[in-house]
């Protein structure tokens, strides 16, 4: 995915600031700066451009579906799909810093994603060339399969296919007020399929959510059709050694927390990261996350027609000494 327009934002709520570098701190973070830190982590400079990628854990192990070629294989030979690891293909990564100011001790602070954070992109027209299951709708209150003939259209919105995850690192003390202080990854992280911003014309044309499983129809189904695969059942061909092919909990918009609500009750919500590094001079608690946003290969709604695309993306957060209720994945 070619990204001709890429916005983005990141606002914290009274109580902490964030920071791209750990160094300089604000409550706002603009579209020019993360846009720029971005290009200069992951595309030497260059313009944004995403692969349809996938990870069983969310934070590494990244791969691609790759479909072989029917010219490329021997005589009587089947066309069998595999994962290969990563070679070059592009997803966004970069480190985000939060602290808040040391007040004692024993004080404790939960940074959560705020309702106001959103994902958005402008529909654009796609022709089908083959005759597929692409959605599952809700027809009245009655789930529906829709189906698409060769020549049919479909509005196909990038960010459907969009993921991020909030991976915790440990901080490096010592490097507190030098730029990036980012200590070694923990496995705590944090995944979220946000339900994008979206106004599509029909029902079915709606996000079509991944989750934690393969679905049967959308790109999934379309691939079979196209590539002469559909005998194989792609869930045990793909599975890791532990049966695992995609992270096992994948939050939703629903799990975001209410500004309002942040003194409240956390059942069944998620924190991003805890702010419990002081430092020396103790005048703030501090914390990081790497932040990692790709488009999911194995979504619905991720066909190779998203060729150029838009994305627009608001992240806001807000602190907390109410503890989650519920445990990241780690």
């Amino acid at each position: 995915v070619s990204i001709e327009e890429f916005q983005a934002e990141i606002t914290s709520g009274t109580g902490i600031e964030v920071s791209l570098d750990g160094l300089y701190f604000s409550s706002y973070i603009s579209t020019s700066e993360i846009v720029e830190r971005i290009k200069d982590k992951n595309f030497s400079g260059g313009s944004i451009v995403l692969d349809a990628v996938t990870t069983a854990t969310g934070y590494n192990q990244f791969k691609v579906l790759v479909i072989p070629d029917e010219e490329d294989l021997e005589p009587e030979e089947e066309v069998v799909p595999k994962l290969r690891d990563v070679e070059g293909e592009k997803w966004i990564s970069f480190e985000l810093y939060f602290r808040t100011p040391y007040q004692s001790d024993t004080q404790q602070t939960w940074v959560y994603m705020l309702t106001e954070s959103y994902i958005t992109s402008e529909g654009f027209e796609w022709i089908s060339d083959a005759a597929f299951d692409d959605a599952m709708y809700d027809d009245g209150g009655t789930s529906e399969v829709h189906k698409l003939k060769v020549g049919d259209t479909k509005e196909i919105f990038a960010c459907n296919s969009l993921r991020m995850s909030f991976l915790t690192h440990q901080i490096d003390t010592a490097g507190i007020g030098e730029l990036d202080p980012i200590g070694e990854a923990t496995e705590t992280v944090v995944i979220y399929e946000l339900d994008p911003d979206i106004e599509p014309e029909n029902p079915w044309e709606g996000n079509n959510r991944l989750d934690s499983e393969l679905k049967p129809y959308g790109s999934i189904d379309y691939y079979r059709v196209k590539s002469g695969v559909s005998d194989y059942n792609l869930l045990e061909i793909f599975s890791d050694e532990e049966g695992q092919l995609l992270p096992e909990v994948v939050l939703k918009s629903s799990h975001l927390v209410e500004k309002s609500a942040l003194s409240g009750d956390m059942t069944d919500k998620y924190a991003i990261v805890k702010l419990e590094t002081p430092d020396a001079n103790q005048r703030y608690y501090y914390g990081v996350v790497k932040v990692q946003m790709w488009i999911e290969g194995w979504d619905p709604d991720c066909y190779n027609a998203i060729m150029a695309a838009d994305l627009k993306i608001g992240l806001s957060f807000g602190g907390s000494n109410v503890a989650p209720n519920t445990n990241p994945q780690g």
